[in-house]
Formats: C-alpha cells, sequence, structure tokens
C-alpha cells in the first residue's frame, strides 16, 4: 500500500530519526522509502536490515513454535538479562565469535551493526534455557527466592496465595504482593537455593519440589524408573534396616531428626547390610522421597523435618511419616 512508505517516512523525519534498524523482509520498502526522503528534501538515514528469526524447522518464528512475547518468557520464569543475552546472539557474533555470555554494558560496548549475519537466525529454546540457567546460578539468593514464591503460590500452596491476593503474574513487582508467614517464607526460599540450580526456568520449581510436597509411597513403588533398584538383593535388607532405625529414633519420632542423626542411622543400615554406595542409598532415597536420585540428605532432610511443623495446604509429610506410610503400602 502506497499510504505505508509515505507515512513511514513522515513519521521518522518528523522525529528526526537516523538509524532505521528493522527486519530484512522490509529490504523491498527500502528503495521506495529513500526515493522519498530525497523527494521531499530530507536527510536520508542509515538503512540496516536484521536477518529474520526462524524456528526449529527453519520456518519463520511463530506461536506454534512457543513462547514469542516478553510475557509467555516471564511466566516461564526466564529472567530478563537471559532473554536480553540470547537475543542479542540471533543475527550478530562478537569478535573471536566464542564468548557467548555478556552484561548490557558488554554488549553496548561489542555490538556493531558491521557484525550483523545476512543469514538466517534459529530461535534454540535450550540454548535460551543454558543461558538462564547460568543467570539463574549468578542471580542474587533474595531475588530468585522472591520470584520463586509465585510458582510455589500457583502450583502448591493453592489458596494461601488467593488469600493473600496473588494474581497469575510471575513479574518481580507482582510477586511481592504474596507474603507468606515468615517460617514458611524461610523454608520455601531453603527449597528454592537447594533446587535453583537444577532447573532451566523457574517454573520447573514446583514439579522438582514434588517429592517434599507430594510424597506418594504406592506411586515410587510402581514407577518403572525405580525397578531396578527395587530388584537389587540388598534393597530389602536396606528397606528394613533403615525403617527398623526411624522408628526407634527418637528424633525422627519428634520429626527433628537432623542430618547428622540421619548419617548415623544410615552407616548402622551400611553395617547390618553390609551394602554400600548407590546399592546403600538408592533404596533409602527411593523410600524417603520416591525417587532414587536427588539432592543431597544433608540438605533435603531437615527441609523434610521442618516443612512437617508448619502449616500448609497439604501437610508435609517427615521422614518417620514416609517411612510408615511406605511400609503400609509394601506389606
Amino acid at each position: 500500500m502506497p499510504v505505508y512508505n509515505y507515512v513511514v517516512v513522515i513519521d521518522d523525519a518528523l522525529m528526526k530519526i537516523t538509524h532505521v534498524i528493522r527486519g530484512d523482509d522490509h529490504l523491498s520498502n527500502t528503495p521506495k522509502q529513500v526515493a522519498l526522503y530525497e523527494a521531499l528534501g530530507w536527510p536520508v538515514p542509515e538503512f540496516a536490515h536484521l536477518s529474520t528469526i526462524l524456528g526449529s524447522d527453519r520456518e519463520r518464528l511463530s506461536k506454534r513454535h512457543g513462547a514469542t512475547s516478553i510475557a509467555n518468557f516471564r511466566e516461564m520464569g526466564v529472567l530478563p538479562e537471559a532473554l536480553s543475552n540470547y537475543l542479542a546472539l540471533l543475527g550478530w557474533a562478537p569478535t573471536g565469535g566464542t564468548r557467548e555470555i555478556f552484561t548490557p554494558a558488554e554488549l553496548v560496548k561489542e555490538f556493531s551493526l558491521e557484525r550483523v549475519t545476512p543469514s538466517p537466525a534459529v530461535f534454540d529454546m535450550e540454548k535460551l534455557y543454558w543461558l538462564n540457567r547460568h543467570y539463574i546460578k549468578q542471580a542474587v539468593p533474595d531475588r530468585i527466592n522472591k520470584l520463586a514464591l509465585a510458582y510455589y503460590a500457583r502450583a502448591i500452596l493453592g489458596d494461601v496465595a488467593a488469600s493473600h491476593g496473588f494474581g497469575a503474574s510471575t513479574d518481580e513487582a507482582s510477586t511481592a504482593r504474596w507474603i507468606p508467614p515468615q517460617p514458611v517464607l524461610d523454608w520455601l526460599a531453603k527449597i528454592t537455593q537447594l533446587l535453583a540450580p537444577y532447573v532451566d526456568r523457574l517454573e520447573q520449581l514446583p514439579e522438582k519440589a514434588s517429592f517434599i510436597f507430594n510424597y506418594d509411597a504406592r506411586k515410587a513403588l510402581a514407577d518403572l524408573d525405580n525397578a531396578e533398584v527395587l530388584g537389587w538383593p540388598h534393597t530389602n535388607a536396606v528397606f528394613a534396616g533403615f525403617t527398623a532405625r526411624i522408628l526407634e529414633d527418637e528424633s525422627a519420632r519428634r520429626a527433628q531428626l537432623g542430618a547428622e542423626q540421619f548419617k548415623k542411622i544410615v552407616n548402622a543400615v551400611k553395617t547390618e547390610t553390609g551394602t554400600k554406595g548407590k546399592e546403600l542409598f538408592h533404596p533409602i532415597r527411593l523410600l524417603v522421597t520416591g525417587s532414587h536420585s536427588g539432592p543431597d540428605f544433608d540438605k533435603v532432610i531437615p527441609i523434610l523435618e521442618e516443612g512437617s511443623h508448619l502449616t500448609l495446604p497439604k501437610h508435609v509429610l517427615s521422614v518417620r511419616e514416609r517411612v510408615e506410610e511406605f511400609g503400609r503400602v509394601r506389606s
């Protein structure tokens, strides 16, 4: 439409635009707009065209490829600095070509239009997630703790969040509106710091924390991923030895089992059964968490015990309660 080229030139000229940087789908418009600038006696700005961003199927990026808006990425728990860093690498390469992590100030210093590549850039979600994991690890813990509240609120704490006026947004401003009781806040922060290094985006935190909030012995015993561990020759002996000692332990009875006492119990099971390494730890982890893999017991056990004393929409089972449920399901 002729009117499009006309109003673009008028608008940019009145705003004294000196550089026009846009997608290469506008290349065909440029000669017409240059002609209009010259006909009207206005200075012609510098034009630069960036390569098209494609999806993994090498088609133009669209909603069918997944998140395509800032709001989508925010909801996923992608940090702003990770997204801006990744976008800068699409269709552009730094000097040397090997470095990939840049602060905004470094990007400003490094960037030049001469290094913009003419080839289409493919939006690689895995590369973005890799960068996001880096920035999550580098972020100030308190910031990540506050951002994580949104995901716990929607996926785990349910009505508790609603009663505090918490909505669906997960941006940094609205997240601060939901403030649970301080003991819960401190406890959730411990969970976040334990699990944040293992996520690519913050929306994964509730799933990673499901072994804390949603212990299910029946599901653990039926899970095919646990079949190998359940079939090991010493697994039943480890189950029996660990169960007996937890049920006898006074600190476990009070849901105050500490990391050191837990180690003593595990070592006693080791001596009694003659097992060690994964043949010892995998069955115990399966019994306590429902999975044969996960974070270090030193950090997990205190979190489980502390959580069992908190008032939450769904009770967090202590180590003893987990042992008891596991025994009931297996019997």
